[in-house]
């Protein structure tokens, strides 16, 4: 699927326009939502251990996935940090 921005995804499975046609374009919704999570959980799962130098993960997929596990990992290093700063350390 293209985005209006020209942004690529690859359906996760092909869906075939077969049937009534509220069937198979529901079928397509469900796979454009499935796709969006592979896609996110990829970037998840490929998110530098260093997550300073991560100019090359940031172009590996979709703009939206990037954006989510982008604020997911900000959201857990702020936490670690409360967590350190609690316990008397330096975060």
């Amino acid at each position: 699927m293209y985005s209006p921005e020209a942004e690529y995804v690859a359906f996760t499975s092909i869906v075939k326009a077969e049937g009534g046609v509220e069937f198979w374009l529901t079928a397509i919704e469900k796979m454009m939502t499935q796709s969006l999570y592979d896609c996110t959980r990829m970037a998840v799962n490929t998110y530098p251990s260093n997550g300073i130098e991560r100019a090359d993960w940031l172009f590996t997929t979709a703009a939206q996935p990037i954006l989510t596990v982008d604020m997911i990992m900000w959201t857990q290093n702020c936490e670690n940090a409360i967590y350190e700063i609690m316990k008397g350390k330096n975060a």
